[in-house]
């Protein structure tokens, strides 16, 4: 059976790319050793680079060696995602795309890769919805940064403060409730009164699995930014926790981000799957 895992953008960055490629990593996908499951959060970010002129050969060599490794299934977006378990669809139907869908998106990533413009590529474009998503993740940085102020206000005025969280899981306990009530209020894309659609979750929350594992993490963020006071707050953090919740059904996250990203997969999955570095993964690959 295939190790299957998702490839976090940090990778791709300066010459962890080049090791990367010059890694057997084609070669345990043509294997079937390893299937390399792709994320819109890789593609988007990928595509985000193609505006900066001296990137953009860049961007080619990374959207080829993209599209040769792909032999896993791609992932919808989030919301999308969110969406058809709402509508009742199956786990394969609402997480991924079609076959059909997967190999217009393949191709159309080929073509760009092989001197096709951007800009003439309809598929693409209707895809790249990074400067919405961007816009978002600034907000909830924004909202992150609100909480750890407000945290570091109670403790300079208050004497002897305490966190009053003994863990995440007790954080996570008193919120999911409100937390996802708002998320279907504001961000659920259905048919569905958005009431009826928040009675059916609170009752059974376990049948929308992305729609609760992105809640658990989005809590996770919001804990993260009031416990850990020194820790950077990184304007990725929503595509991280995108990216970890599309993890769920894999095997392993290939990331180079120490920080929190590394810590809310451990708060999301403990040890159930592994968290590698790019050093890590491709050792592993030469172990055979």
């Amino acid at each position: 059976m295939s190790f299957r895992v998702t490839l976090d953008r940090s990778i791709f960055h300066g010459e962890s790319f080049d090791q990367l490629v010059n890694g057997s990593l084609r070669r345990a996908c043509r294997s079937g050793r390893i299937a390399v499951y792709h994320t819109p959060i890789l593609i988007e970010e990928t595509l985000n680079l193609w505006s900066r002129l001296n990137q953009r050969e860049r961007v080619r060599d990374q959207l080829k060696f993209i599209t040769d490794i792909g032999n896993g299934r791609w992932f919808r977006q989030t919301g999308e995602i969110w969406t058809r378990e709402f509508e009742g669809k199956s786990e394969k139907e609402r997480t991924f795309y079609s076959r059909r869908e997967n190999q217009t998106l393949i191709d159309n990533l080929r073509d760009l890769s092989n001197g096709g413009e951007f800009e003439k590529n309809e598929f693409l474009a209707a895809m790249a919805e990074k400067e919405i998503n961007f816009q978002k993740a600034l907000g909830l940085r924004k909202t992150l940064v609100s909480m750890r102020e407000e945290i570091a206000k109670e403790r300079k005025t208050k004497a002897g403060w305490a966190s009053p969280w003994d863990s995440f899981e007790q954080y996570y306990d008193l919120n999911w409730e409100h937390c996802g009530t708002e998320m279907i209020r504001k961000h659920l894309r259905t048919d569905k009164d958005s009431e009826e659609a928040i009675k059916m979750w609170v009752q059974n929350p376990s049948r929308y699995i992305y729609f609760t594992l992105w809640i658990k993490a989005l809590l996770y963020a919001n804990y993260y930014a009031r416990v850990d006071h020194n820790a950077p707050i990184d304007r990725h953090t929503q595509m991280d926790i995108s990216l970890l919740v599309m993890a769920r059904d894999l095997d392993a996250v290939i990331s180079n981000d120490l920080a929190f990203m590394k810590s809310a997969f451990q708060a999301l999955y403990g040890l159930t799957k592994e968290y590698l570095t790019l050093e890590q993964f491709l050792a592993r690959l030469e172990q055979g």
